[in-house]
This record gives C-alpha cells, sequence and structure tokens, in this order.
C-alpha cells in the first residue's frame, strides 16, 4: 500500500473532477442559448452536455492511466 500512489491518484481524481464541472459551466449556457435559437426541446441539450462530459472524461482518464 503505497501512500504516494494514492495521493497522486487523488490529484488525478480531482482535476477531473475540476474539467468536468469547467465543461458543464460552458457547455449548459451554450447548449441553452443553441436550444433557445433553435427551439430544440432542452432535454436532448442535456443529454448532449452529458455526452460531452462523457467523452472529456473518457479522454482524459485515457490519457492518465494508459
Amino acid at each position: 500500500f503505497d501512500v504516494g500512489s494514492v495521493q497522486v491518484y487523488y490529484e488525478r481524481v480531482k482535476h477531473i473532477h475540476i474539467l468536468l464541472d469547467t465543461t458543464w459551466k460552458i457547455n449548459t449556457p451554450v447548449a441553452h442559448s443553441i436550444g433557445t435559437y433553435y427551439k430544440v426541446e432542452f432535454n436532448m441539450i442535456k443529454i448532449y452536455a452529458l455526452l460531452s462530459m462523457l467523452a472529456v472524461y473518457l479522454s482524459v482518464a485515457a490519457n492518465l492511466y494508459f
């Protein structure tokens, strides 16, 4: 059991959370304004935002762990 590796892991997770939070804050208003402009169903926009967050999450995880 290596304390150092746990610390590194925690830092990575923290960075991912910060990144996701930022992505959410950027995507939601953008998606909302697009949705308002095109009269798109807001649920679809939320799905889009979640998917893009997931894509960011996966790419970050891939970069960190592989």
